[in-house]
Parts: structure tokens; C-alpha cells; sequence
């Protein structure tokens, strides 16, 4: 329990204070001596950057079915999340917010880095992937790398074969050509 701010871990992953709250609570380095590594925890209580404004997770956040699906990616039984992490701590939406175009129903992850429903591919970081085809989408299990029939992807930018480098991103894409 984090008595000075009153909050208590939720076995969801989530966060409840005396009076009802619920956060999602996130690390973020306090300014000051770049020398010194000290980080501090919000607890945002609000969707998007948790301006009172926007609403309250605790008007949306099914907490019995609230569950981490990835490292920005969650979901409840009416809902998918996303986390998108900052200097500041991010912001946490609603994702059907960010990405009008989501199928809820059928939203799975295929690694820490990619997830598809029916009609689309979305990055962690990025979202939707516009150009990426979900019928032929594959991904390798703890990288962010994937291709499809017309593209190879580091995260959720194209590279071409031709622009490929350094031997990690040459390595991944060997191993996806393996896949297919």
C-alpha cells in the first residue's frame, strides 16, 4: 500500500483508494540532478493525460475483468486500454478513443509488441498500422519485428529489405523469411 497517497494494489493491477478511486498508477523520474535516478508514482485517475476533464476509470474500468494483455495493452470484458508510456508517465485511453476502427471482440495479441483484430494490426506504441496486412501479418515472439505480404516492420515503421543494417535487424527478418 502506498500510504502516503492511500492507494492499495487491486488485484486487477489496478489501484483503489479510501473514497472509490481507481488508477492506474505510473513510474516517472522526478526533474531536477540528471544525476540521481529517483522516480516517483502517479496515480491517474482520469483517461488521457488524467485531466479532470476526460473521464474517470472508475466510470469505465470493468475491475473484475480488467486485465494486462502486453506492456501498453490491457482489456475488461467491454473494453480495450492503452497505455502509451512518457517521460511524464503517459497517458491511458480508452482505446476505441485512439482507434474508432477497433473490433473488440476479436482484439488478440500476438506478442508483447503487435496485436490484430479482423481488419486491422496495431503497434504498441503506435496504434493502428494502416498499411500492414492482418490476413498475412506475422510476428517473431519477443521482438518487435514482423512482415507481411509486402513489408518487413521494426516496430511499427517499414524497412526494406535494402535498408536492413545492423545484424540484429538482418538476423530478425532471416528468422521471419523462415515463417512464411
Amino acid at each position: 500500500m502506498h500510504k502516503v497517497q492511500g492507494w492499495r494494489l487491486l488485484n486487477c493491477g489496478l489501484w483503489v483508494n479510501k473514497k472509490g478511486d481507481i488508477a492506474f498508477k505510473v513510474d516517472y523520474p522526478l526533474r531536477g540532478d540528471s544525476r540521481v535516478d529517483v522516480w516517483t508514482n502517479r496515480f491517474m485517475t482520469n483517461f488521457g493525460f488524467g485531466e479532470s476533464e476526460n473521464p474517470t476509470l472508475k466510470s469505465v474500468v470493468d475491475i473484475a475483468t480488467f486485465r494486462k494483455l502486453t506492456y501498453s495493452f490491457y482489456r475488461d470484458k467491454n473494453n480495450i486500454y492503452q497505455h502509451f508510456a512518457m517521460l511524464g508517465g503517459g497517458w491511458f485511453s480508452n482505446f476505441k478513443e485512439v482507434e474508432p476502427k477497433v473490433d473488440v471482440a476479436t482484439f488478440k495479441v500476438l506478442n508483447e509488441y503487435y496485436a490484430v483484430d479482423k481488419n486491422f494490426v496495431y503497434d504498441g506504441r503506435q496504434a493502428l498500422m494502416k498499411t500492414a496486412d492482418v490476413k498475412t501479418f506475422i510476428v517473431l515472439k519477443d521482438e518487435p519485428f514482423a512482415k507481411d505480404k509486402n513489408n518487413y516492420y521494426q516496430w511499427d515503421s517499414i524497412i526494406e529489405k535494402e535498408q536492413m543494417q545492423d545484424s540484429t535487424t538482418k538476423e530478425a527478418f532471416r528468422k521471419l523469411d523462415k515463417l512464411d
